[in-house]
């Protein structure tokens, strides 16, 4: 199972292209996070939530 800190990312990357729409990127804090970033995250998400 995911961190208590692979969650809070997770959710900050979703969150963050929802504001974006279409767009590829986005930079969350100091970094650049991309569509794979965001793949992983939801990877992450379906774990904690159980959800495909």
């Amino acid at each position: 199972m995911p961190q208590v800190e692979e969650i809070r990312w997770a959710r900050e990357v979703v969150q963050a292209f929802s504001k974006v729409g279409a767009s590829g990127v986005v930079k969350l804090g100091n970094t650049m996070i991309d569509r794979p970033h965001l793949r992983l995250a939801h990877r992450i998400l379906c774990q904690v939530e159980g959800e495909d």
